[in-house]
C-alpha cells in the first residue's frame, strides 16, 4: 500500500471512516482521522474508545474499504 493513497483517505473531507485488512485476516477501523498517522512503510491506528493502537505494516496491507451504509 502507498502511504500517498492513506493520506489521502485520512485527509478527505468529509472524512469517512475506513478499514484497513491486513495480509493475516486482521481488520482495523479507521473511525477518527485525528487518531490515524501514516509514515513511510507504517500505519499507526488509535482507538480512544477502545485505548488500543494499532501497528500497521504497509507492506502487509491487503486492502482498504469504505464500508456501505446499511
Amino acid at each position: 500500500m502507498k502511504p500517498t493513497i492513506l493520506k489521502e483517505m485520512l485527509e478527505r473531507r468529509p472524512f469517512q471512516p475506513f478499514e484497513v485488512r491486513m495480509t493475516n485476516g486482521d481488520v482495523h477501523q479507521v473511525r477518527y482521522p485525528n487518531y490515524a498517522f501514516v509514515l513511510r512503510t507504517m500505519l499507526f491506528i488509535g482507538d480512544p474508545d477502545a485505548d488500543a493502537v494499532a501497528f500497521c505494516a504497509l507492506d502487509q496491507i491487503a486492502s482498504v474499504n469504505i464500508p456501505q451504509a446499511a
